[in-house]
């Protein structure tokens, strides 16, 4: 890195020569604030003082036209930090052009032109910023203070994301920003902070886009914050309930819907809203505001946000989110455990262990087929067709990562399927959707969400928020599919629609005692374990049922095989009271895995046997045979695996060895 010291307007200019500009569709990262004390200390959110809530990051558009930026994301060295409001696409959004924007780690009503992050912990020791364009799948990145890039929480959002450019932008002074010496230029100086102009006349807005309210008598305060409020006129405020509100007048009360706020005040003034139970199970149900007229203050106009939505979160409605993971610990190197790793599949991803956990508190299996989980940004996930959680039970979608891989874990669980679950470790809203789009429950949490924890009811089911660590009967990080209070495991329930099931699936790593319950799999349930006197277990299969070396079914129990899956069949095989015949494991290894050119199964038999092998896609139709009913000694054989003629994707292969069948997962690249 060269460096250049001139001697004008008392900057020191970084010229950049590691990298050429990043520029994505237009736009630049155009300045950076790390650390707003020092040398000149910087209050950026006008509260009167100078800390890291005063960290932030702008973004200047340098095209000729204005451009929709909503929903790109803001990550840095910790991971994702900020979505812009909006869905891609929607125009919610968007830098005009010659225009700058800038977000603020912490900024109460923020004006035209600034977002709040609720949380942008940028480091003052090294950093990076990236922003990602998600339709495009590119980002752009820069780097200081001698930060390596890192973009691995972009890839784990989307693995095929590419780099419109990368830049090092130096090392910063305190007190100073690192800043293009002129808006989108290839040169970075360290100087006085510039972020966009501020207003300074009044304005108002909502503080936040959504809150929760209790049913069953619960309170909450949707309030208007007030910036740049006049000496000596007062500011009021109208805010209206719209007619595309679900809940009617009978689910809640509230207090006036005209706010005053007092000259030269900067309390902000709130409405109060007390949920009414009325018995009645209506799932989520919205009260939709919004800030219709404002009069008085300094030529006082709404600024930032004006629309807002109470959530009533019905308590006779049997789903509840339990429990939140936003923020995945980083691993400890010094450690043997890997801290974060929530899925359990030994490896801590910022995105992959992100988590929302849900159960059932009622009396009865709920169908949840095409059920949706929102942020505050977007659709995540949407849950399979066939999807039952059983009461009782619970389901848990991770951000991402393999389900084959995953360990630790009961019951039900499952991935997002956009590939990630985007909660902002500052802050971000959690949404249970039906499959009519209408809210069941939901949840809002702040900057707490950032604790290297998750945030879990306790009680579960009932109780408050807390973070995990603090519950004294289970003061660990996270416990997805187990209870909160002690750790111990919810009612087993498996997915219609898993692919594979084994003992990791069916007893939580420890087959000695299976759950009772029906376990499901679209194509193969192997076990080892034991139904234990008085439990009934039905294992439900679309392809094959193996019950290998020890598997009991005890005196008492009533254990059933049948063969079905998704669309279960009549029981084929009803076994009480005597242990099951023994199926002999053969070797198999299909490598590598990913492929991207021609692959190997390697087979080591230990007798003659005759060998099938059959290639699946996900949809369960035939691609190819590779080996159809041939005969293969004992010993080692290795079997060409050509995929010239596959796309890109997942498949199965299907190997059946004498009377065995194993179903292995292949991924192709090409």
């Amino acid at each position: 890195m060269t460096k250049h010291l001139l001697f004008f307007t008392s900057f020191l200019c970084l010229s950049l020569t590691a990298y050429s500009q990043a520029n994505l569709s237009g736009i630049v990262i155009n300045e950076i604030l790390p650390d707003p004390t020092g040398t000149t200390s910087f209050d950026t959110n006008c509260d009167g003082s100078f800390d890291a809530d005063d960290d932030f990051v702008e973004f200047y558009n340098g095209s000729g036209t204005t451009i929709d930026i909503s929903g790109w994301q803001v990550y840095e060295g910790a991971g994702l930090q900020f979505t812009f409001p909006g869905a891609p696409g929607s125009m919610t959004t968007v830098i005009a052009a010659g225009d700058r924007v800038a977000v603020v780690d912490d900024f109460t009503s923020p004006p035209a032109n600034y977002f709040d992050a609720n949380g942008l912990p940028i480091n003052n020791s090294g950093d990076q910023i990236i922003l990602f364009n998600p339709t495009a799948d590119e980002y752009i990145s820069a780097v200081f203070n001698g930060f390596t890039l890192d973009n691995a929480d972009v890839l784990a959002t989307s693995a095929t994301a590419t780099s419109a450019g990368d830049e090092d932008w130096g090392n910063d002074t305190d007190g100073e920003s690192l800043q293009r010496q002129t808006d989108g230029s290839t040169t970075i100086v360290s100087g006085v902070p510039t972020p966009p102009a501020k207003p300074t006349n009044t304005s108002v807005a909502f503080e936040d886009g959504q809150y929760s309210l209790d049913e069953n008598g619960g309170t909450v305060d949707a309030c208007v914050a007030i910036t740049n409020p006049d000496a000596t006129n007062a500011t009021n405020v109208t805010v209206s309930i719209l007619g595309t509100s679900t809940a009617s007048g009978s689910d809640y009360s509230n207090t006036s819907l005209l706010l005053v706020f007092p000259a030269g005040s900067t309390a902000s003034q709130c409405i109060t809203f007390t949920g009414i139970d009325d018995g009645i199970t209506e799932g989520g149900e919205s009260i939709e505001l919004q800030i219709t007229s404002v009069s008085g203050g300094n030529a006082a106009v709404i600024g930032g946000l004006d629309t807002a939505t109470v959530v009533i979160i019905d308590d006779d409605v049997d789903l509840v989110i339990n429990e939140i993971l936003a923020d995945p610990a980083a691993d400890d190197a010094m450690t043997t455990e890997v801290e974060g790793d929530a899925n359990g599949d030994g490896i801590r991803d910022g995105s992959e262990d992100e988590f929302v956990e849900i159960i059932n508190t009622g009396s009865t299996d709920i169908d949840i087929s095409d059920y949706t989980i929102s942020d505050a940004v977007a659709t995540r996930h949407t849950f399979k067709s066939g999807t039952i959680l059983c009461a009782g039970g619970s389901i848990v979608v991770f951000g991402g990562g393999d389900i084959s891989t995953f360990t630790g874990l009961t019951g039900l669980v499952d991935t997002a399927t956009v590939g990630f679950l985007g909660l902002n470790n500052g802050g971000d809203d959690v949404v249970l959707r039906d499959d009519m789009g209408n809210i069941v429950t939901s949840f809002t949490y702040g900057s707490e969400g950032g604790n290297n924890q998750s945030l879990a009811r306790d009680p579960d089911g009932t109780g408050n928020f807390v973070e995990h660590s603090t519950i004294l009967g289970n003061a660990v990080a996270f416990s997805p599919t187990s209870r909160n209070t002690d750790g111990t495991n919810f009612v087993v329930c498996t997915s219609t629609c898993a692919a594979d099931l084994d003992d990791t699936d069916l007893g939580g790593g420890d087959p000695s005692n299976i759950p009772a319950g029906t376990y499901q799999a679209s194509n193969s349930i192997e076990s080892t374990g034991t139904v234990a006197t008085g439990t009934t277990v039905v294992f439900d299969a679309g392809n094959i049922i193996i019950l290998t070396a020890g598997f009991t079914a005890e005196n008492g129990s009533t254990f059933t095989a049948m063969i079905g899956g998704c669309a279960p069949a009549a029981p084929v095989q009803n076994i009480e009271d005597r242990s099951l015949a023994v199926v002999t494991e053969q070797q198999v290894k299909i490598y590598p895995n990913p492929m991207r050119r021609n692959g190997t199964i390697a087979l080591e038999l230990s007798t003659t046997q005759r060998v099938s092998i059959q290639l699946f896609d996900l949809s369960g139709k035939q691609i190819q045979v590779l080996v159809n009913e041939q005969e293969f000694l004992e010993g080692t054989h290795n079997i060409p695996f050509h995929i010239h003629r596959l796309t890109t994707g997942t498949y199965f292969a299907r190997v059946q060895i004498g009377q065995e069948v194993q179903m292995q997962k292949v991924i192709v690249m090409q």
